[in-house]
C-alpha cells in the first residue's frame, strides 16, 4: 500500500454540508451484498469528516447545516433557490 497520502482543507461549513452529502448518498447508494471500493473510500471520508464536525451532536443540527448551506452559496455566489444536491 502506498504511503503518500492526500490533505483537503475545509471550513467547517463546507465539512458539514460535505459530510451531509455524503451521508444521505451513502444511506441511498450503499450495497452491502457487493459492496465497492468506492464505498469503502466514502465511507472513510465520512468517517474522517464525523470527527472533524463540531456540530454533529448539536440539537440545531438541522439548522445549523442550513445556515452552513446558506453561508457557503452566499459565499460562491450561488442562487438561493437552489437546490441541495
Amino acid at each position: 500500500m502506498s504511503e503518500d497520502r492526500v490533505w483537503i482543507d475545509f471550513s467547517q461549513d463546507e465539512a458539514l454540508v460535505l459530510f451531509e452529502w455524503i451521508a444521505d448518498f451513502n444511506e441511498l447508494y450503499d450495497d452491502d451484498e457487493h459492496p465497492t471500493v468506492e464505498e469503502f473510500v466514502r465511507g472513510k471520508l465520512e468517517a474522517g469528516l464525523q470527527r472533524q464536525v463540531n456540530v454533529l451532536f448539536s440539537p440545531r443540527y438541522g439548522d445549523e447545516h442550513r445556515e452552513a448551506r446558506a453561508r457557503l452559496q452566499a459565499e460562491y455566489g450561488l442562487d438561493e433557490d437552489q437546490p441541495s444536491a
